[in-house]
């Protein structure tokens, strides 16, 4: 007898792969999706940080607009000329240049001569403020004219700073505007407002000239002991004081 094999079903067909398909094609959707708002993020990112950095750029260049450069600046001091009223011999001198007086302290003796009877006068000169001697201008023994010095001093509590800006920059310029000085001599900073500008004569202004701008020191005990004629170097804030400007003669 002859068997014959029982066929064999085939499993029906599924919808797996297709629904594999599905699954697959939403996850990828949603990878996109979650790569796109990271790429939105860091797009974000770039720009803020590109606006942050043009607006640091553009105050710092706000910053720098504001500050003058003050390459010279040069402290220096008001001679105070100690002479005789009349022609005279200078007997002797009792102070050295350099040295430091008492207001009222003996500089020098002259000794004058009248012409109309002959006679001598002994004078005593003294310091008429507290001060430093500058230099001895004539020697025991001498003989002056009237109002010639004999002995010339200055005052350390008046000294101020002086530089030589172009006229454009000090036309910016404005009484009380603060600066800061350094340089040789001084161990810290020191700070000082713009007082004034020295006129300039018609015949000597050209294109281009410069004009001194006189500082004073806030403290002026900081710059006491330095010697006047040092060179020194400073930053103007031009944003340190308002008004009009220090070229108008009734600023």
């Amino acid at each position: 007898m002859t068997v014959l094999d029982t066929p064999r079903l085939l499993p029906a067909p599924t919808d797996a792969p297709s629904q594999h398909r599905a699954v697959g094609g939403s996850t990828r959707q949603r990878r996109r999706g979650g790569r796109s708002w990271t790429a939105w993020l860091v797009l974000l990112a770039v720009l803020a940080g590109a606006g942050y950095g043009g607006y640091r750029l553009v105050d710092h260049r706000i910053a720098s607009s504001s500050q003058v450069s003050l390459h010279n600046v040069v402290l220096t001091a008001e001679p105070m000329p100690v002479g005789s009223p009349d022609a005279a011999v200078v007997t002797s001198v009792s102070v050295t240049a350099g040295e430091s007086v008492r207001d009222g302290a003996t500089l020098a003796v002259i000794r004058l001569t009248s012409s109309a009877d002959g006679t001598q006068q002994d004078v005593t000169l003294t310091a008429p403020t507290a001060g430093r001697v500058v230099g001895v201008d004539a020697q025991p023994g001498s003989v002056v004219r009237a109002g010639e010095a004999v002995v010339t001093l200055y005052d350390p509590q008046q000294l101020t700073f002086q530089t030589e800006l172009p006229i454009d920059d000090v036309e910016s310029l404005a009484v009380g505007m603060t600066a800061t000085i350094s340089g040789p001599g001084l161990s810290r900073s020191v700070r000082a407002t713009v007082e004034r500008v020295v006129p300039v004569m018609a015949d000597t202004a050209t294109e281009g000239a410069t004009m001194t701008v006189v500082l004073v020191p806030v403290d002026p005990d900081s710059v006491a002991q330095l010697v006047p004629g040092v060179p020194l170097r400073g930053t103007l804030d031009t944003t340190s004081a308002a008004g009009g400007s220090v070229l108008d003669a009734g600023a």
